[in-house]
């Protein structure tokens, strides 16, 4: 997806309610209290463990019900109501960003709804909390943040599969150009091209029929690893629940004096080839064989240049990829 920010929120703990997890909000939190609708929420609704189980309710709620979750009634027919967020999004912690917008766009929905709280896993809410998402995307859309790829189609691809191909465009929200070297808003973010070589070789094309709606986690690279023996306090990277909260924002498994785990080892984080971001995850860095294989970049100021698999794999997912996976060699 063509999003330029694509900082975040790389640092352990795995755990997405301790301690450390929760400080990373803290900034967050103040600008939040700076905006003119949300300067009178109470600090029980408002404050960084609320904004922390908030993106992880967002978060469950999208990869149950708009992802490939055998639960969800869409994994089957392929007819998700909308499209996933990219999970770039929730790691960036910046008082301006899009995960901010995200913030303001939930609570002052929240606020005209007159909800007390937010509740992603009550079923009664799912027409609630849908509409609530797609607020979410539409003031997203409006402040720059989430930008649907502009695409050309470039005439290597073979006609039988330009139709098909077209149709998920449209579908999940991709904008199709007729010129390459389109101006202003024609202009392509991505070309798109017949990639016989590597994306949509042959032997490709074979295995993703064979494998019908499977999508296995086969190859990777890592994105970063954070050693704490290299840290200036070598206590190492701990994984931890905050202790039980009376408090509203709501309480997390696992009681008081849970002994805490240490990480004394370095942690990378990691992703899968041909996988959107919300499957990236953290792995102890002595797992990950092999050196990570360049990935050509995006032209400064041009195109992303990409094989076809790229429109293909996100009917799959029903989330945009990363460009470089799918980028052209030549």
């Amino acid at each position: 997806m063509a999003n330029e920010n694509k900082s975040g929120h790389l640092t352990p703990p795995l755990n997405p309610y301790s301690p450390q997890e929760i400080a990373a909000f803290q900034k967050l939190d103040l600008a939040l209290r700076s905006h003119p609708e949300l300067a009178r929420e109470g600090a029980t609704l408002l404050n960084p463990k609320a904004l922390a189980r908030l993106v992880q309710g967002i978060k469950f709620f999208q990869d149950t019900h708009l992802g490939r979750h055998p639960t969800s009634k869409y994994c089957k027919t392929k007819k998700w109501p909308l499209l996933k967020l990219p999970d770039e999004f929730f790691r960036n912690r910046d008082g301006d960003g899009p995960l901010f917008q995200l913030f303001v766009s939930a609570y002052m929905y929240k606020k005209e709804a007159s909800w007390r709280q937010f509740d992603f896993q009550s079923k009664n809410r799912y027409n609630d909390n849908m509409a609530l998402l797609k607020k979410i995307h539409m003031d997203l859309i409006a402040e720059g943040h989430l930008k649907l790829p502009v695409i050309y189609l470039d005439d290597s691809i073979p006609k039988e599969n330009v139709a098909e191909y077209k149709s998920i465009l449209k579908k999940f929200g991709g904008r199709i150009v007729k010129d390459a070297c389109g101006k202003a808003e024609n202009a392509p973010t991505h070309i798109v091209a017949w990639d016989s070589e590597e994306h949509d070789s042959t032997d490709n094309l074979e295995q993703e029929a064979a494998a019908g709606d499977i999508v296995e986690k086969l190859y990777l690279k890592t994105l970063t690893v954070v050693d704490p023996s290299k840290t200036k306090k070598s206590t190492g990277i701990i994984e931890t629940t905050m202790q039980d909260s009376k408090k509203k924002g709501g309480k997390v498994k696992h009681g008081k004096g849970a002994a805490p785990v240490v990480f004394n080892h370095p942690m990378a984080f990691v992703h899968w080839w041909y996988h959107p971001s919300s499957y990236d995850e953290w792995m102890p860095a002595a797992d990950v064989a092999g050196a990570d294989t360049d990935v050509p970049p995006r032209p400064a100021g041009g195109p992303w240049m990409i094989g076809c698999k790229y429109i293909r794999d996100v009917a799959k997912f029903n989330e945009w990829g990363s460009e470089g996976d799918y980028a052209i060699s030549d």
